[in-house]
């Protein structure tokens, strides 16, 4: 094993993103950051088909050695660990939609919703910690990856590119909030690597992993619910 290693990890929307938080109604609320679990989701992926093969197993297994935070929206040097109500006017938006049957791609009647969404071109950063020698080169490799995230992929959304990727602490955001969040990398609040590092145990609601379906080879997927910062 090598020494511990910081990356600092910027992304930026080249679509939007939804990441449900809850639904109210026919409302499907979206976090307001990339919460840690989903941005390890997309790692495992990335690495379990890296050369050419589907190896989630081993993937997975690996990627029990890191630990994240969420990555949160960037503006002006700074992260928003919580949007005010301008905030959120100015980074989330909506649109109503139909949901499709996947046989006959046709609208199903009485199946309107809306979901919200981070709108294309925000930035985001978040940070990650690793001893493990293979995740470091692997990491170091990400920069100019395009990826997607959150939900409705199928119709265009969350399209993500990673811009840059910082291993000098020197080179890192510094700002309060930036501040704390690498603080809590550097000694998690809590021990569990798929939770963000900056969250208690005791912050996290239950929530239930979809595992890699290897006949469709549609990913996995992670749900849960957690209090957000600010919420």
């Amino acid at each position: 094993m090598a020494e511990d290693k910081i990356f600092q990890i910027k992304l930026k929307a080249l679509s939007s993103i939804s990441i449900t938080k809850r639904e109210f109604g026919i409302l499907y609320e979206t976090y307001h950051f990339i919460p840690a679990w989903t941005m390890w989701n997309c790692l495992v992926k990335l690495y379990a088909i890296k050369d050419g093969s589907i190896d989630y197993k081993t993937a997975k297994e690996i990627f029990e050695k890191i630990t994240l935070s969420n990555f949160y929206i960037l503006k002006e040097a700074d992260i928003l660990l919580h949007l005010s109500d301008e905030k959120k006017r100015e980074f989330i938006s909506s649109d109503l939609k139909n949901a499709i049957d996947t046989l006959t791609n046709t609208s199903l009647e009485g199946a309107l919703y809306e979901r919200e969404y981070i709108i294309p071109n925000t930035e985001f950063v978040g940070w990650v910690k690793t001893e493990d020698e293979e995740i470091i080169n692997f990491i170091n490799g990400l920069k100019n990856i395009i990826f997607f995230v959150g939900a409705d992929k199928n119709t265009g959304f969350g399209k993500t590119y990673i811009t840059n990727i910082e291993t000098n602490e020197a080179s890192f955001l510094d700002s309060d909030n930036a501040k704390e969040i690498i603080k809590s990398i550097k000694t998690p609040k809590n021990t569990n690597y798929l939770l963000p590092a900056e969250f208690e145990e005791k912050d996290i609601f239950p929530f239930v992993v979809r595992e890699w379906d290897n006949d469709k080879r549609n990913g996995m997927k992670i749900t849960c619910h957690i209090k957000a910062m600010g919420d």
